[in-house]
């Protein structure tokens, strides 16, 4: 600062005016402001940051990061600090300070902004590997970028997007695929990054829509299919059959048609029976497996349409063939045992009369029954002689009102008279479990008439 000294008098013809000056010398310590607090630049390009000193004597000007020990060598002792070549990493807070030995020290801030586009961590794993029926499994993904970029998830080739980071409450095969993960911000192209979700595990056999029952008729082609997903996927696909009493047994191919198709992670097998009978009816099982694990599903085939005539038909063969033999071996036996007895007479002719009961011989009180056997029988011959049979009682009435079906075939002629002689066969008692047999029997040289046994 200059200092001026004047002197004058009231007398300017006698003396001039006298002046003297000085310069004076004030210090003060640095003080320092700040243009532009904030510098905004775009990665790659120069920043300029400049603080301002006032400082008597000249301050020393220095420049540093805050967050790093080192002062910066660039520019020093200038009042700005250029950057040429801008990288986020420059990005910060710088603080000049201006420095001439009188305090206080003078100090600036000026904040530097570096944008730059979204960079997503290179880390990231391009293929992710994650079992089957995992819980709660989630993937995330790292992204940095200013201004701070939006991060989602999307499935590759689709419009499904999911918030980062990628979440899934149960893994299963459906899951796997490629996701991309997309990162924009303002003035930046988007970014995106490929990540694969590799799905491991057992074999999961998918569930048929509707009913798991077959039905189909004789002669008819039955295909049955089986679709497995599985990583990795199993060497092939076996089908066993199993009957109603739960014996299993593997089919061949030679029995069926088994066509496997292969797609990605999943496999169809179709199984084809053509020309099905009653016997393939059954449980078809499909059964898969690979190194985590197996599974197994059952389908029913039933056989509707022919069966039931099949069965008609074969119960009422059956039924008629048994009934024949039965018929035979009875007739059979019969004559045998002399059950049946023949006429002495070569053409007999029955006329039916309606007779009561004879009486219950003898020899039954004492046994007790008269189911007792032959052997009794034969016994019971040998103490009272041969067992006669009681002649019906004789009736006075005329044959004609008798109750005789088909009554006019008979000869118009009164019945003669009941025969003397002794009758040809004898009355025996069996032990075979049948009802009594009306067996007739003829006399010789007399009318027939109906004994009963």
């Amino acid at each position: 600062m200059n200092m001026t000294c004047r002197a004058s008098q009231q007398f300017p013809e006698i003396t001039s005016v006298q002046e003297s000056w000085n310069i004076l010398w004030v210090h003060y310590p640095p003080v320092v402001s700040v243009p532009i607090s904030s510098v905004s630049i775009v990665e790659g390009e120069p920043a300029i940051l400049t603080c301002l000193v006032d400082s008597s004597p000249a301050a020393s000007i220095s420049w540093i990061k805050l967050g790093h020990r080192m002062p910066l060598m660039e520019d020093v002792g200038k009042q700005t600090l250029s950057i040429t070549n801008t990288t986020r990493h420059h990005a910060g807070i710088y603080q000049c300070s201006a420095e001439n030995g009188i305090l206080p020290i003078g100090v600036g801030t000026v904040t530097l902004e570096v944008l730059f586009p979204p960079l997503i961590d290179p880390s990231m794993e391009k293929r992710v590997t994650v079992q089957q029926g995992n819980d709660g499994f989630s993937l995330e993904c790292l992204v940095d970028g200013n201004p701070e970029p939006r991060v989602r998830w999307r499935r590759k080739d689709t419009n499904l997007y999911w918030e980062n980071p990628l979440r899934f409450h149960r893994v299963s095969y459906d899951v796997e695929g490629t996701y991309q993960c997309e990162a924009t911000s303002d003035g930046f192209p988007l970014k995106a990054k490929d990540a694969f979700i590799d799905v491991v595990g057992k074999p999961i056999l998918q569930r048929k829509i509707g009913s798991s029952t077959i039905s189909a008729a004789v002669g008819e082609a039955v295909r049955i299919s089986c679709t497995v997903a599985a990583d990795p996927l199993p060497s092939k696909i076996d089908w066993i059959w199993r009957n109603d009493d739960g014996v299993e047994k593997e089919l061949s191919a030679s029995k069926s048609r088994n066509i496997v198709i292969t797609n990605g992670q999943g496999m169809t097998s179709t199984l084809t029976i053509p020309d099905v009978t009653v016997k393939d009816c059954g449980n078809y099982i499909c059964m898969a497996s690979n190194v985590f694990g197996s599974a197994r599903r059952n389908t029913r085939l039933d056989i509707t349409g022919s069966l039931p005539k099949l069965i008609i038909i074969t119960s009422v063969t059956a039924g008629a063939i048994l009934l024949v033999t039965t018929a035979v071996l009875l007739v059979l036996f019969a004559k045998r045992r002399g059950w049946i007895c023949k006429s002495h007479i070569d053409e007999p002719f029955r006329v039916p009369v309606s007779r009561p009961m004879p009486p219950v011989p003898k020899y039954v009180y004492k046994t007790g029954t008269i189911d007792s056997g032959v052997e009794d029988l034969q016994e019971l011959q040998e103490m009272y002689g041969t067992l006669k049979p009681r002649p019906p009682p004789r009736m006075d009435t005329e044959w004609t009102s008798a109750e005789l079906p088909n009554a006019g075939l008979v000869h118009s002629t009164s019945l003669p008279p009941y025969p003397t002689e002794e009758w040809s066969c004898r009355y025996e008692a069996t032990s075979l479990n049948v009802s009594p047999v009306k067996v007739q029997s003829v006399a010789v040289g007399s009318v027939a008439s109906e004994v009963y046994e």
